[in-house]
């Protein structure tokens, strides 16, 4: 194979590779109806799951650990709503990201562990 089409195919590979996350599908990866979140977080609540782990999307430019400095919630306790929305709140106080609602965190439990999932959902401010 020719090098020039080797390096183009190199190239496309690295696009394709970092390309930032389509917005749109983030939206849609972060979309949990409000009577299902209630539901869960009550279960999570009442059972005293443990908090798994805490994911973020659509940071592309906020440092991951940055955001985790900012969280009440600590992966390995027990989940609790308090707990979330103080984080969602000191989330918020960050000036490179738009307020972050409970509407933007996404819930999951594993019933059989009785751990909880959370992926919060952020969007960042343009520069």
């Amino acid at each position: 194979m020719p090098l020039r089409i080797v390096q183009t195919l190199l190239l496309v590979s690295l696009s394709v590779y970092i390309a930032p996350q389509d917005p749109s599908n983030l939206k849609s990866d972060c979309h949990q109806p409000v009577a299902e979140q209630r539901s869960l977080i009550r279960q999570a609540e009442k059972n005293r799951y443990t908090l798994r782990r805490v994911e973020f999307s659509g940071n592309q430019y906020t440092a991951d650990q940055l955001l985790r400095h900012k969280l009440t919630l600590n992966e390995g306790n027990f989940f609790a709503r308090a707990s979330l929305i103080r984080s969602l709140r000191r989330l918020s106080a960050l000036m490179m990201i738009k307020p972050v609602r409970l509407s933007d965190v996404k819930i999951r439990l594993d019933h059989g562990e009785k751990l909880v999932d959370a992926r919060i959902c952020i969007e960042e401010r343009r520069h």
